[in-house]
Order: structure tokens, then C-alpha cells, then sequence
């Protein structure tokens, strides 16, 4: 990585996680003197009780505040995707918090227009199947509107339970990930 940022010697380095290879990236960037851009797209410290027990969560939750205060304050400039995050980010200790969209094919955006409906359904989920995405409730609904066509893509650490519901569940139908065009 040294012999990386020696080459190219950057101007900017973008940060995207407080992780390890991130808190590289923060260390680097100061030896360099190149200006930190970092990404805030997550709020870790409010996943932490999905995923670990209430002891090692807190710690953890702790930890990922402190190291989220330390990679704001260093950064030229603070990217999110929402104003709860931006607000979360000014909080914590950045000085200049900007608004991002999220990139999208033109093709994803302009769908051929669809006359209105009078029914509900077929139901849509995509996305990365974890704990904060709520699909429990997801399920939850399948399984009390079992006339509705509940359709879910996606992978993560839940689609063996996305998997089961599927096969237990008519109206489930589960996909895995699917590239973009598969997904329109």
C-alpha cells in the first residue's frame, strides 16, 4: 500500500469504512498529505445489536463512534447518502457534510409507462438480505397476504431464511442476486 501511494502520490484519498483497510487509507493519506474524502453510508454503531451480544455490542458500538469522530474530523469533506446521516455526521464532528445521490442506469429510472392499478402486488424487495433490512417483517407479510406475489433478490447473511420461506411459502418467490439486467 506505502509503495501504491508512493507512485501515485494522491491528492485525495477517499475513505469509505473505518475498518482496517480504512484506517490505513486515514494513515496514509497523512503521511502523504492528501486531502480525505470519507463516505458515510452506514450508521455501524446502530447495527451492532443485530449482530453481536449486548456486552461486545456495546464495546463495538463504542468503538466504530470513536473511530467515525476520528475519520470525520480529519476529512476535507463528508459524503452521505440522506440528511439524517448528514445531521449524524455533523454531530459527530464533520466540518463539511454533502448530500450524494446514488447512481442509477437511465434505464432503471424511465421505465415504459404502466397504467394504474386497482389490486396490490406483486411485492418487491431487492437488496443486501441482513438484519437492518428488515426482512422479517418482509416474511411477515408474505405470510399473512398469501394472495399477493411477494418477489425477493438479493444475498446476505439471511437468505438461508429468505431460502426457507420460499419453500414453505407459495407466494415467495426467492431469485439470489441478480446483475442489473436480469433485475429489470
Amino acid at each position: 500500500a506505502v509503495r501504491a501511494m508512493r507512485s501515485v502520490r494522491p491528492n485525495v484519498v477517499v475513505l469509505a469504512t473505518p475498518g482496517p483497510y480504512g484506517i490505513l487509507g486515514l494513515v496514509l493519506a497523512r503521511a502523504f498529505g492528501a486531502r480525505r474524502i470519507v463516505g458515510y453510508h452506514t450508521q455501524l454503531d446502530k447495527l451492532v445489536d443485530m449482530y453481536w451480544s449486548r456486552v461486545f455490542g456495546g464495546v463495538s458500538a463504542m468503538y466504530l463512534r470513536t473511530m467515525d469522530r476520528v475519520f470525520f474530523r480529519s476529512a476535507s469533506l463528508v459524503v452521505t447518502n440522506s440528511g439524517p446521516m448528514q445531521e449524524s455526521a455533523l454531530r459527530l464532528g464533520a466540518r463539511d457534510v454533502r448530500l450524494v445521490g446514488t447512481p442509477l442506469e437511465p434505464r432503471l429510472l424511465a421505465p415504459p409507462a404502466i397504467a394504474p392499478r386497482d389490486d396490490f402486488g406483486p411485492v418487491l424487495f431487492v437488496g443486501r438480505l441482513a438484519p437492518e433490512k428488515n426482512l422479517e417483517a418482509v416474511i411477515e407479510a408474505a405470510r399473512r397476504l398469501r394472495n399477493i406475489g411477494f418477489l425477493i433478490a438479493g444475498d446476505g447473511p439471511l437468505s438461508s431464511m429468505v431460502k426457507d420461506a420460499a419453500r414453505d411459502l407459495a407466494n415467495v418467490d426467492y431469485r439470489g442476486w441478480l446483475d442489473r439486467s436480469m433485475l429489470l
